[in-house]
């Protein structure tokens, strides 16, 4: 069964390794990191249905706001239907 995975940070490193992973497993991936050009190059990569967003993952209030808005449009979308 898939799965929705939130991962913040996903430009480099860990974040990148654990988002490629999570994807090429079958999960949908919702993420963030800083550079916009950075998430610019992970959408060419990976496509629909996962998100990526430039956020400051610094700030802890522009997270939680990207959190919120992120998982609440994904859920209505995933279970509208039902």
């Amino acid at each position: 069964m898939s799965k929705l995975i939130l991962i913040t940070g996903i430009s480099k490193g860990l974040g990148y390794a654990m988002t490629e992973g999570f994807i090429e497993q079958g999960h949908t991936v919702i993420g963030c990191a800083r550079s916009s050009d950075a998430i610019d190059k992970i959408r060419q990569k990976f496509s629909t249905p996962n998100d990526f967003t430039s956020v400051d993952v610094a700030n802890e209030q522009f997270v939680k706001k990207w959190a919120l808005f992120r998982t609440s449009k994904i859920f209505t979308a995933r279970y509208s239907d039902k």
